[in-house]
């Protein structure tokens, strides 16, 4: 929601439509998304907006507990936490998070 009035408020224009039959992964015009947790933890704390949505206080608690489990994760994974596989739930992940959720 805060990205949506983000972009109303400052009156940005939408991008194209994506290109027909083009799989959006190969679509060069397209901007990629972070590709692990860690890029996308580094786009939150590089954003101007979601510090003002969430507030620092918020965004510093958020980042320093995903950036500890992130780091949990590669350990027990024996991973540099930035090549971790999204293809497939891991074994840490199902001990870690199948009783919470």
């Amino acid at each position: 929601m805060g990205a949506g009035l983000d972009g109303i408020e400052r009156v940005l224009v939408a991008p194209a439509p994506f290109r027909v039959g083009v799989p959006a992964e190969e679509d060069e015009s397209l901007e990629k998304l972070p590709a692990t947790l860690g890029e996308a933890l580094d786009h939150f704390e590089a954003s101007d907006a979601t510090t003002e949505f969430f507030g620092q206080e918020f965004k510093d608690a958020f980042l320093a507990v995903r950036r500890y489990e992130l780091g949990r994760y590669a350990a027990e994974e024996n991973e540099d936490a930035d090549s971790q596989r999204t293809d497939e739930i891991s074994a840490w992940e199902t001990n870690e998070y199948l009783e919470l959720y």
